[in-house]
Formats: structure tokens, sequence, C-alpha cells
């Protein structure tokens, strides 16, 4: 069945798809800079196809490139899994469920590097704020696989700060563990036994 809709997205479909491939074997870093400007109004005002196809490319960035990011590139890549990933439970279940799970593949795997391998402490940050509410939206939505999903790159960046060095870093463990527990709504205010490792993560000392 025709529909209109299709038409609209398909070159943004076809134009993310070949950013998506680059990501694969990335030659350079200003090669993953270009793909992630052409990602960027996709990610912010595309259709919900054309989201989670964003979501899928990250993925791909952030799974397959094995060697420490520049700070801009992190930041950029957070920030475009922000602005993709769903956060209201009235998309149907099915896309909501497969979103989040590519959102929180992206943050985990962020996550995880930013914790025992580039000592990024605002990526930690970064990560923890987008993997709790994921968590909180999957609850509400009572999505229980991409709920188990987020848990477990929780855990997997747990255990990544637990071993990295060097000290304090492991404040990313009360963090992480913090996140996960407690996801918040609305406007979020860390208590105040958190107050100097979220300092200390965000290079505020």
């Amino acid at each position: 069945m025709f529909r209109a809709q299709d038409v609209f997205e398909a070159p943004g479909l076809n134009e993310i798809g070949k950013v998506a491939w680059a990501f694969n074997t990335p030659g350079n870093w200003d090669g993953v800079r270009s793909g992630l400007e052409t990602l960027a109004p996709y990610a912010s005002d595309g259709t919900l196809k054309q989201k989670t196809a964003v979501l899928e490319a990250l993925s791909r960035l952030a799974t397959f490139v094995r060697t420490p990011m520049p700070n801009d590139v992190i930041a950029e890549l957070l920030t475009q899994v922000e602005l993709a990933a769903p956060y209201d439970v009235t998309v149907e279940p099915e896309p909501l469920g497969r979103m989040l799970e590519l959102a929180a593949d992206v943050a985990g795997h962020v996550g995880y590097d930013a914790s025992l391998y580039l000592h990024h402490g605002s990526a930690v940050f970064h990560s923890a704020r987008l993997l709790a509410s994921f968590l909180e939206l999957a609850e509400r939505a009572r999505h229980d696989g991409a709920r188990k999903l987020i848990l477990e790159q929780f855990g997997m960046c747990i255990d990544a700060a637990q071993r990295a060095t060097p000290k304090p870093f492991s404040d990313a463990v009360l963090w992480y563990e913090h996140r996960r527990s407690n996801p918040g709504r609305g406007r979020y205010v860390p208590p105040a036994e958190l107050d100097s490792v979220e300092a200390r993560l965000l290079g505020v000392y």
C-alpha cells in the first residue's frame, strides 16, 4: 500500500544507512564527526523510523569503535542518543522496546569505556543519567525486556568502574549504583551524600 510517509522517510533512511555502514570501519575521527553531523537533524527532528535508524547507527559506532574516542565525539554521541531516544510511553510497545534497547546499548558501551579505559568522568555521569531515564521509561511501559537489558548495562558499567584505576574513579560505582536504583522523575536533585562524588565525576572540585 502506498504511503506518503514512506516516500518522505526513505531518503533520510538511506542517508542514515550510509553513515551507519561508514561507522563500521571509520578511517579517521573527522569521518566520524562528519557522520554524526549528518545524523544530528534526524536524531532531533526525524520520524520514529528515522530516530530508530539513528540509534542503530550510533549503536554500531559505540560497539565497533574499540579505540578511545575524543571527548567531542563522546559528547555528540551521547547528545544524539538523548535526542533520538523515546521519552513517551505512548509509542507502540515494539518500537519503544527496540529504541530503548538500542539507546541503552550506546549509553552502556560509552559508560563502560569511560569508566574502565577513558577515565572520562562527565561521560560516566551522562551515561548513568541516560540509563536511569531509560530504566524509568521501561518500568512505566512495563517493558521487561528493555528493563532487563538496561540493568545489565548498569551492571557492566559498575563492574568496569570497580576495576578502573586510578582512584578515586571508583566514585563512578556509587553513581551507577545510585542511578540504577533511583532513576527519579522530573527535575533530578542528587542526595547530599553524592554531591562530592558528582563534583569529582564532572571535574568540579
